[in-house]
């Protein structure tokens, strides 16, 4: 499901978490592909815990080549 166009991605990724209602969900899992930068996801990961104090959020390494960040929110 695509929720956000935007050429910045770390833009991309924070309006993409606002329109998934957030606060319904305890942890976000930030897959990062193969050209995604450790420096914007761990900026995302900053973004989450200065928005929604004590939500988790894990930042792995998917290496995926087609998409350069997969969200998951449980």
């Amino acid at each position: 499901m695509l929720l956000a166009v935007n050429a910045d991605r770390f833009r991309t990724l924070c309006d993409t978490i606002e329109k998934l209602n957030p606060l319904q969900y305890d942890i976000c899992i930030l897959i990062c592909g193969k050209d995604a930068s450790d420096e914007e996801a761990r900026a995302f990961e900053a973004y989450i815990h200065g928005r929604y104090i004590g939500k988790e959020v894990y930042i792995m390494n998917g290496d995926q080549d087609i998409y350069d960040y997969i969200m998951i929110l449980e």
